[in-house]
């Protein structure tokens, strides 16, 4: 359960942040920060199956959960078809780090050596990414990567709540607007 305070907002706007009451002044509730240490509750084959349910959500076709040992850091596949005039088959990476981790430049390498050509890849994560990391996903010449964060990955889901099975909705334990219950 968390507060939101106008009193707080007012004070603050006008630079008078000292007339805050004090019961006023503790942190606010971190939307992201909880919704994430949830998600961080998945095992790892949970958050790879999550993640495939959210490429169905987004529109891929044929979205299939393929993470095993060894599978070349790919562990989920779909395939979106624009109006039958292009299709993207997409080869997604998905990492459930702590928070405040960051992934880095190698391991978005790795990935993209594992994507077919004529494929994308996408490495979804709870974590970020360093800013190396940022510039081999899009390096001219290979594959392009596009890379979600742990913040991005919120949103993703806020957006799609209703198309995630309920029973990761159940197992998360959120409501719809990803509230905590």
């Amino acid at each position: 359960m968390f507060a939101i305070s106008h009193q707080k907002h007012f004070f603050t706007t006008i630079g008078k942040s000292d007339l805050v009451p004090e019961n006023e002044q503790k942190s606010e509730y971190d939307y992201y920060t909880s919704i994430l240490n949830r998600i961080l509750e998945l095992d790892d084959k949970e958050f790879e199956i999550l993640i495939t349910h959210i490429l169905t959500a987004l529109g891929f076709e044929g979205s299939e959960h393929t993470g095993k040992v060894g599978d070349g850091g790919v562990d989920a596949t779909g395939e979106l078809n624009v109006a039958n005039m292009a299709k993207i088959k997409l080869f997604v990476q998905a990492k459930r780090f702590k928070l405040g981790s960051i992934i880095q430049a190698n391991v978005v390498k790795a990935l993209r050596a594992n994507i077919p050509a004529g494929g994308q890849g996408a490495f979804i994560t709870t974590s970020d990414f360093q800013k190396k990391a940022k510039e081999i996903a899009l390096e001219q010449g290979f594959p392009r990567i596009g890379l979600i964060n742990g913040k991005q990955l919120v949103d993703i889901l806020a957006e799609h709540w209703n198309d995630i099975p309920s029973e990761f909705q159940e197992k998360l334990n959120l409501k719809l607007g990803l509230v905590v219950n």
